[in-house]
């Protein structure tokens, strides 16, 4: 390593500039100008070894023709569970707010149900009529097993009577709305024309009294749609959520890692090459220690929420075993999901469902399956995820001696 210059400017060391200016000339490390502007020759010194309770601080000693780094023990006795808090609180209050976003976009179909019934007469008698028990679902499978035969869907709706009090003729193809036939026209005049020969003048003067299968298959599809929050809008909705949340999930891992690297240096030691020339453009050790910080932060950032939650357990921060299912089952289930979402079109592979196996989940979805959704399923992955953070922020208070303040 080339030799480095340095001074002591308020009890900080100061390291010499690569490039003197003197009397308007560049010089490149010229040791008799650093000499001339007080700089001396810097003398970096090995650590001690770790000792418990203590942490290693680095000062600087000014000697005749030296700078001497030194090294003391300090006992630790600093306590920074507000800063771990604070993250873990605003991953909290995050999290509810994605929770508000999705809920408020799903309760819009209410208001969209409610005006497709208004609008739609027909419509929503069928589902005054109908059993409790028939669902949307059952309406459309019903309609399409009988091939859009309106005379017997409506038979096993058991609406016959119903239609003949509304002046109402049902036939296979269509119904006719007998109280709305106008223009000179007859009921039978409508049976006997062949409606796809009519010109589209002739076809709007009947729209208003016949209805055809299409009208049901239409408007019960967008019900059904809008029941089960599968619309379009929905599921750009659902899939920026849930994407979003294993986002904040990774950010407030390394959030934590952040805080308690700069507080335990320990958690600091590690392969990482660094060049020299970034340890002679810190000024100070402080400096020197946010800069490994950084470094293994933005390493940590390119990986996976394992890697960051192995970089945990490898410096001490213990999962009970009780714990163990929810990191190595439930989050991994939730993380393949967001995976399916983001390179799958939101429709479980044979990748991810291998991934699955030995985990209780591995039996839930096969492949070809369409993730799940649902509000209900938003609300149970960040409760698992949020338990998760509060669980590894609790063992790291544990570990260091912390007020669990959450």
């Amino acid at each position: 390593m080339e030799q480095v210059f340095g001074k002591i400017k308020n009890g900080k060391l100061i390291v010499a500039p690569k490039i003197v200016i003197r009397d308007g000339d560049i010089s490149f490390d010229n040791k008799s100008l650093y000499k001339e502007k007080g700089y001396k020759k810097i003398l970096y010194t090995k650590p001690l070894e770790n000792k418990a309770g203590y942490d290693l601080v680095a000062s600087w000693e000014e000697k005749e023709d030296v700078v001497v780094q030194k090294w003391e023990y300090k006992e630790f006795n600093g306590d920074y569970s507000d800063d771990l808090l604070v993250a873990v609180r605003n991953f909290a209050y995050d999290i509810e707010h994605l929770k508000d976003e999705l809920r408020e976009n799903y309760d819009k179909n209410k208001n969209y149900i409610d005006k497709i019934l208004k609008k739609n007469y027909l419509i929503k008698c069928i589902y005054d009529y109908k059993d409790d028990d028939v669902t949307t679902k059952q309406l459309l499978e019903k309609l399409h097993e009988y091939g859009l035969n309106l005379i017997k869907f409506f038979e096993w709706l058991k609406m016959n009577n119903f239609f003949e009090k509304k002046n109402i003729l049902v036939k296979e193809s269509f119904l006719i709305d007998k109280a709305k036939v106008s223009n000179g026209m007859t009921v039978e005049d409508i049976l006997n024309i062949d409606i796809k020969k009519m010109s589209d003048i002739e076809r709007k003067g009947i729209q208003k009294c016949i209805i055809f299968p299409m009208y049901f298959k239409s408007n019960l599809s967008s019900l059904y749609m809008l029941e089960k929050n599968k619309t379009a809008a929905n599921k750009v909705v659902y899939n920026m959520t849930f994407i979003y949340l294993f986002t904040l999930f990774d950010e407030v891992l390394l959030k934590i890692i952040r805080i308690v690297c700069m507080h335990e240096k320990r958690w600091l030691f590690g392969s990482e090459k660094i060049c020299p020339d970034e340890i002679i453009n810190c000024d100070t050790v402080e400096e020197f220690q946010e800069l490994l910080v950084d470094k293994k932060v933005n390493q940590l950032a390119w990986g996976s929420y394992e890697d960051k939650i192995k970089f945990l357990k490898e410096r001490g921060v213990k999962i009970d075993k009780k714990y163990i299912s929810l990191f190595d089952e439930k989050i991994l289930f939730l993380s393949l999901k967001r995976n399916v979402l983001v390179h799958n079109g939101g429709v479980w592979n044979k990748n991810a469902i291998d991934m699955l196996k030995g985990t209780r989940y591995c039996d839930t979805v096969s492949i070809g399956d369409d993730i799940d959704r649902t509000y209900e399923s938003f609300e149970n992955a960040s409760k698992y995820i949020t338990l998760a953070i509060k669980y590894l922020y609790e063992q790291i208070c544990d570990k260091f001696n912390l007020l669990d303040k959450y």
